[in-house]
């Protein structure tokens, strides 16, 4: 069996800010209800515009202390408040949307969430306010609603209208724009754009740093996204440092801290694993696992994302009665909270399909990784980096069956995909490269094997070292392919260049040990 070129070592909710329009801006003391309470009751008109405002703020004091029914109530009672007056204030109608919108969002209703906020993109559109701080809100959240449901296609040009709103409003040093830029930077992870997420997050966290008022969690909540998107990139260093930065920074008692707390340490499990640190990973795993057992609901998505990475650590340890059991916990929390069309599933499903192929289940696997390319394909669009990696898996499964054109076919257009989206230097388009050569090679084509051996080699080099293993596997590989066409020379040559990394290595790890 050809080595895997799966890539999703990360599965992570979308989780991002909702940014809801308030006159009180940021948290409040617990009198401020009874306060809002009584000026209320004290109101000559009950009904008037400024019993509107009052209510919705009273449904962002619910909000902030985590109230939801509460919060909704108020909402509710702030928008029927607002149209029955003489002449509704669209502004104040749009503002309550929005927040009605983020207490859908909150509840994972994506579609009720979308029905509110696109009524107040039309009150606004209508009344010549798309420029205005609230607009910006309310099109991040819209944005949010439609990522959510995994239509990023869709999602995207709010996003850059919410961008214009806030240079028009807050302006680009505010908090809201780094807020802005974080969920924005999401959006570019999901789509496949790496790059463009580091450098949205790393500008969401330089704005987020000059401002002294900035809550912790706000910030933790940056950096964890900026070390996904940078392990994206294979920056592994830079991103675990990055991840035990935001640990500190997560360390309040509030469900939101325990939250980033519980997904950074999974996240950082996870590049552990990547790297080949099973021991780190399984303990900041379990860690997170007994953070969220004693807090987190047990449908909270980052479940999922735990229950996926346990499940991959299983595997990588050859525990497959354990890998088999996680997973199928994350493929069953996947279904029920983002559905069967949703990329979250796929993921899952591919994972399961990793594991059926492992155990020599080939048919299974191959079903569960072509209808995870068929979702992934259709939602993330066809040049993806985990479409590439969907269309590498049933590539090695179709060599398996020794269809050997087809396996060449399906290599080549993963390899097209990961060269464009991930770079030609990238080790998981160097990976792809290696397997297409062993097809070659066990097609006896062996030119076509040993020019796509050295294309895997000096991607290797460039992107994981000269020392390790994945080009030792390489150059071993490209020494047969040599002989095989006459080039004892340099095939000679190729083996003296192994046998050094190897002595090296050895000598590497006596010192280590």
């Amino acid at each position: 069996m050809l080595p895997s070129s799966r890539c999703g070592f990360l599965t992570i909710g979308f989780l991002a800010f909702t940014l809801a329009a308030s006159l009180l801006g940021g948290a409040l003391p617990e009198p401020a209800e009874k306060l809002l309470a009584a000026t209320i009751a004290s109101l000559k008109d009950p009904a008037g515009p400024e019993a509107v405002v009052l209510w919705n703020e009273m449904g962002r004091l619910h909000q902030i202390h985590s109230e939801i029914d509460l919060a909704e109530q108020a909402f509710r009672r702030a928008f029927e408040l607002n149209e029955h007056l003489a002449h509704p204030s669209k502004i104040e109608a749009a503002v309550v949307l929005n927040n009605m919108g983020t207490i859908a969002l909150a509840r994972r209703d994506y579609q009720g969430a979308e029905t509110l906020l696109r009524q107040g993109y039309t009150l606004l559109a209508e009344n010549r306010l798309l420029g205005t701080q609230t607009a910006g809100s309310l099109l991040t959240n819209l944005a949010l609603a439609l990522a959510q449901h995994s239509r990023y296609a869709e999602a995207k040009p709010f996003y850059e209208q919410a961008f214009a709103a806030f240079r028009d409003s807050a302006g680009e040093a505010s908090a809201e724009f780094a807020k802005l830029l974080t969920n924005s930077g999401e959006l570019s992870f999901e789509l496949g754009d790496f790059p463009g997420a580091v450098r949205k997050q790393r500008r969401a966290v330089a704005i987020q740093d000059a401002l002294s008022f900035v809550s912790n969690d706000d910030r933790a909540y940056t950096l964890n996204h900026l070390a996904l998107a940078l392990a994206r990139t294979e920056a592994l260093d830079e991103a675990q440092a990055v991840f035990q930065k935001t640990l500190v920074l997560a360390n309040g008692d509030s469900l939101r801290s325990t939250r980033q707390r519980v997904e950074t340490l999974n996240n950082l499990s996870g590049v552990e694993r990547h790297s080949g640190h099973l021991a780190a990973a399984a303990e900041h795993a379990k860690e997170a696992l007994r953070l969220a057992s004693g807090r987190l609901a047990s449908e909270e998505p980052v479940w999922a994302a735990l229950w996926n990475n346990l499940g991959m650590i299983a595997l990588a340890a050859n525990d497959l009665r354990a890998a088999k059991e996680y997973y199928e916990k994350s493929a069953t929390l996947s279904l029920r909270i983002s559905g069967r069309e949703s990329p979250r599933y796929a993921a899952a499903l591919s994972n399961l399909a990793t594991l059926e192929a492992r155990q020599g289940h080939h048919k299974r696997a191959q079903s569960l990784w072509t209808t995870a390319l068929a979702i992934n394909e259709t939602h993330l669009g066809p040049k993806h980096p985990q479409v590439a990696s969907d269309l590498a898996n049933l590539a090695a499964e179709s060599f398996y069956a020794k269809k050997h054109e087809q396996a060449i076919d399906l290599y080549q257009r993963a390899a097209a995909i990961q060269e464009q989206s991930l770079g030609a230097q990238s080790r998981q388009t160097a990976a792809t490269w290696r397997n297409l050569a062993i097809v070659y090679h066990g097609a006896k084509r062996y030119r076509d094997a040993q020019a796509t051996y050295q294309r895997a080699i000096d991607a290797f080099e460039a992107s994981a070292g000269a020392g390790s293993l994945d080009l030792l596997d390489c150059l071993k590989r490209d020494v047969d392919v040599l002989r095989k066409l006459d080039r004892f020379a340099e095939a000679e040559q190729v083996e003296v260049r192994a046998t050094r990394i190897e002595v090296r290595n050895a000598i590497r790890a006596e010192t280590q040990s």
